[in-house]
């Protein structure tokens, strides 16, 4: 079975090489290229904790501190992976809410009570939900700052266009609708919807599916919880 992964770098090699591990066959199609950026915040010291949504907002931040700087945090993140991501980078203390925007929510309005310090969301410029707006309403004062923004890939590599035109690619994984969106904009732009029939998509949301399926009748799958491991046990 081959699986075409979409995902932007480091994370795509870091699916290769779970997916080789597991015994499947990859190809990375990066529809997206992830630039750090270095946005105007307050001193490091003057939050109360540190928010994150991804493993790019960490990966954003911790190029600008260095581990004993992060170890003073406390963090919270959305997923156990995001979490062990920013743990790597040094914080040491790291809650995960092991779910969705709305759980991570909840997680740091149950943790954090009457401080008077602020909260760090370190974000990307493109990005869904509205979780700092929520916390906001919560009583708590967030910060938002954009670590990172992604670039859109201007074609699909000619590799993956033959692949695809030749029914030799499986499955897809797409783990956002705007690269969902993205891939079927290239593949409209390369002409080989016809090459799409005998793919099966599979998508860490049901709002992520239901674009596909919008998209015609195409096979699409949805992860039990929105990770990576979730996403990837479609694939047994």
């Amino acid at each position: 079975m081959t699986v075409l992964i979409t995902r932007p770098e480091p994370g795509a090699t870091q699916t290769a090489s779970r997916l080789r591990a597991l015994g499947f066959d990859v190809m990375l199609e990066p529809l997206f290229r992830i630039v750090f950026e270095t946005p105007t915040t307050r001193p490091i010291d003057d939050y109360a904790a540190v928010l994150f949504t991804s493993r790019n907002g960490v990966d954003g931040l911790s190029r600008l501190y260095a581990p004993s700087t992060l170890s003073r945090l406390t963090a919270f993140a959305v997923g156990d992976r995001t979490a062990e991501t920013a743990r790597q980078a040094g914080f040491d203390t790291c809650h995960s809410a092991s779910g969705t925007a709305h759980d991570l929510h909840d997680l740091i309005v149950s943790s954090i009570k009457d401080s008077e310090k602020p909260l760090l969301y370190a974000a990307g410029r493109d990005r869904t939900g509205d979780i700092e707006q929520r916390l906001k309403a919560s009583g708590l004062e967030v910060d938002l700052a954009e670590f990172y923004r992604t670039e859109p890939s201007p074609a699909l590599a000619p590799a993956t266009i033959t692949a695809l035109t030749q029914g030799r690619i499986d499955s897809v994984l797409l783990y956002s609708r705007r690269t969902a969106e993205q891939f079927f904009r290239l593949a409209e732009q390369a002409d080989i919807y016809d090459g799409l029939g005998s793919v099966n998509f599979l998508c860490l949301s049901e709002t992520i599916c239901d674009y596909v399926k919008g998209k015609g009748h195409f096979s699409c799958r949805i992860a039990a919880n929105p990770d990576e491991t979730s996403l990837l046990s479609l694939l047994d």
